[in-house]
C-alpha cells in the first residue's frame, strides 16, 4: 500500500475546511442551488484526479481486462441525486474524500459511509461504487483508466475511441450517458491544465499537459468546430511487449537477434505509425543493453519510465523543458560517457546532433514516424535540413554507414463485432533493414495476408557478423522464402474467425 504524503496538494488545512462548512452553511441558508459547493470542491478535485493516475499505476484499484461495454458507463442515479449526495459527504467527511484517492481502505470506508448514511437498499452496492467513483476519480475516464491494457483515450467532439494494447472500440456519448459531453471533457481538460498552471480557453487553444502516467493534447473548440478534442495517452511503468508474448510480433528467432544486436552495440532507428508500439518496443530493446553498459534516455514527456523498468542497470534518465531540447541534452550527453544515447522520438533537428554522436562511435536507438524502414535515412537527413545547411549526400551516407538498422512496425484493425464497435489491433514488425552506403538489405520481412502471416529473411553483412563475433557471439537468420507461420493460439482464433466472417 502506498504511503500518503501529507505534503502533497491533497492536504487541506483547517482553515480551509472550516471556510468550506461556512460556505455550505450560506449556500443552503440562501437557499442557492448546490452548484456553488460543487464550484469550490473543484480545486480539491482536481488533486483527488491527479493522485488517481497514480493510484491506479500501482495497484490500488481493482483492474478490469475484460471488454469495455456500455453497462460500464451506466449511470446508478441522476445528476441531481449525486450532486445532493456529494454536498452531504464534502460537509461531513472532506478528509476521508480525499484519503479515499490513495487509500484503498479509505476508499472502502466511504463506500460503506455512502450506503448507510444515504440509506441505499436496492442495488445499493453498485449504486455506493458509482457515487464514489463520480466524487472522488475523473468520471467516464476513470472507469476506462480501470483497465491497465488501455493505451490512449480519444475524443473527436462526437464519440470516443478507446485503444488498447490488442484491441479498439468506440463508445458514442449516448454510450457514456454524458447529458453534457463538451463540459464533461472540458472538466479532465482543465484539470491538467490546472495542474501545469497553464490556461485553456480561445486564447490559447492547444494544451499540451502531463501528470503522472498520462500525457494529454487537446484543442479547443474555436477551432475545432464540432466541439472540443483532446487525446490521452496513457503510459505505464511496465512493458507492454514482452518476451512472453512476442511470437504475436515477430518470431522468436528475431528476438534472439535483438539480443544479440543489443549486446553488440548498434545504432537502430524503429519507425511506424503512431501508436504502432514504437515505444514499446524501444523499451524492450534498452532491457536487452548489458547493466554496466551505461545508456543516456532523452524524452519530451516522461513516457517511457526507464529507471522503474531498469532499476539495476546504468541508466542516466533526461526530460526536456522549455528551455533546453533534445539537441541541447544530446549535446550535453556526451560529457557524461555513455555508451547508448536513446532518445524516445526524434522530430526534428536533434537528427544532426545524434548523427554526430555515431560518428563518434556513440550508439543510438530512437523512433520515427516512417512509411518504411527505408525511408529512414531519407527522414533522418531532411530532419537535419530543418535547421542546419547541410550536404544530403555526405549526410546520407554518414546515416548509411553508422546507423546499422532500421525496424518498421505495422497495425493491423480487424472487426471482432461491428456492432459493438469492437476490434481487435495487430501490431507486428514488418521489415528490418540492415543499412551500408554499399547497398542495403532486408534481413526480415513479415507480412499480413488474408489472415496468415508470411516471412521472408536474409543475411547479416559479413561486416556485421564480425562485428558479434568479436562479443563471441553469433546469429544467422533462418533461411525462409514466403514461409507460412502460426501466432499464438488466442490471435490465431481470433484471426480464424475473421477470415470466416469475411468469406461468408
Amino acid at each position: 500500500m502506498r504511503r500518503r504524503d501529507d505534503s502533497l496538494a491533497l492536504k487541506i488545512t483547517d482553515d480551509s475546511q472550516e471556510e468550506l462548512q461556512k460556505e455550505t452553511t450560506a449556500v443552503k441558508k440562501a437557499g442557492t442551488t448546490v452548484k456553488k459547493i460543487v464550484k469550490k470542491m473543484e480545486p480539491v478535485q482536481d488533486a483527488v484526479t491527479n493522485k488517481l493516475v497514480d493510484v491506479q499505476a500501482n495497484g490500488l484499484l481493482p483492474k478490469k481486462e475484460e471488454t469495455l461495454s456500455k453497462k460500464d458507463f451506466k449511470r446508478a442515479i441522476s445528476d441531481q441525486q449525486l450532486m445532493s449526495i456529494r454536498e452531504d459527504l464534502v460537509k461531513h467527511h472532506t478528509q476521508l474524500i480525499l484519503d479515499a484517492a490513495v487509500d484503498q481502505s479509505a476508499r472502502e470506508e466511504l463506500l460503506k459511509i455512502v450506503r448507510k448514511e444515504q440509506r441505499l437498499s436496492m442495488h445499493g452496492k453498485e449504486v455506493a461504487e458509482y457515487v464514489v467513483q463520480e466524487i472522488v476519480g475523473t468520471g467516464f475516464i476513470e472507469k476506462i483508466l480501470l483497465d491497465d491494457s488501455v493505451t490512449d483515450i480519444g475524443w473527436n467532439g462526437t464519440f470516443l475511441t478507446v485503444q488498447g494494447s490488442a484491441s479498439y472500440q468506440v463508445f458514442s456519448k449516448e454510450d457514456l450517458e454524458l447529458s453534457d459531453p463538451e463540459g464533461s471533457v472540458l472538466r479532465i481538460i482543465n484539470r491538467f491544465a490546472n495542474s501545469e498552471g497553464k490556461a485553456f480557453n480561445p486564447s490559447r487553444p492547444i494544451l499540451d499537459g502531463v501528470f503522472n502516467h498520462l500525457r494529454l493534447s487537446a484543442v479547443d473548440k474555436s477551432l475545432s468546430p464540432n466541439g472540443t478534442t483532446t487525446s490521452l495517452r496513457v503510459v505505464r511503468p511496465r512493458l507492454a511487449l514482452t518476451e512472453e508474448h512476442f511470437v504475436d510480433f515477430a518470431p522468436k528467432f528475431v528476438l534472439d537477434f535483438f539480443k544479440i544486436a543489443m549486446q553488440t552495440g548498434v545504432c537502430m532507428t524503429i519507425a511506424g505509425e503512431t501508436g504502432s508500439g514504437k515505444t514499446e518496443l524501444l523499451k524492450l530493446l534498452l532491457s536487452f543493453i548489458p547493466k554496466q553498459t551505461r545508456q543516456l534516455v532523452i524524452e519530451d514527456v516522461q513516457e517511457t519510465h526507464i529507471k522503474e523498468l531498469l532499476p539495476e542497470h546504468d541508466v542516466f534518465a533526461w526530460v526536456t523543458s522549455p528551455e533546453k531540447s533534445i539537441e541541447d541534452l544530446v549535446k550535453a550527453s556526451l560529457r557524461f560517457y555513455p555508451k547508448y544515447i536513446n532518445v524516445s522520438e526524434t522530430r526534428g533537428a536533434e537528427a544532426y546532433e545524434m548523427i554526430q554522436a555515431a560518428l563518434t562511435d556513440h550508439k543510438i536507438v530512437t523512433t520515427i514516424h516512417a512509411t518504411d524502414a527505408w525511408s529512414i535515412p531519407r527522414r533522418l537527413v531532411n530532419m537535419c535540413n530543418s535547421k542546419y545547411s547541410i550536404n544530403e549526400e555526405a549526410v546520407t551516407e554518414d546515416v548509411l554507414t553508422y546507423f546499422d538498422f532500421g525496424v518498421h512496425i505495422k497495425t493491423v484493425r480487424l472487426v471482432v463485432d461491428e456492432e459493438k464497435n469492437i476490434f481487435k489491433v495487430i501490431r507486428y514488425l514488418s521489415e528490418i533493414v540492415e543499412f551500408s552506403p554499399n547497398g542495403s538489405r532486408s534481413i526480415f520481412k513479415q507480412k499480413f495476408a488474408h489472415g496468415q502471416f508470411y516471412v521472408t529473411t536474409g543475411t547479416l553483412s559479413e561486416a556485421f557478423q564480425e562485428r558479434i563475433a568479436e562479443k563471441f557471439l553469433s546469429f544467422d537468420f533462418p533461411e525462409m522464402e514466403e514461409e507460412e507461420i502460426q501466432k499464438s493460439e488466442e490471435l490465431s482464433t481470433i484471426i480464424k474467425d475473421v477470415v470466416k466472417r469475411h468469406e461468408n
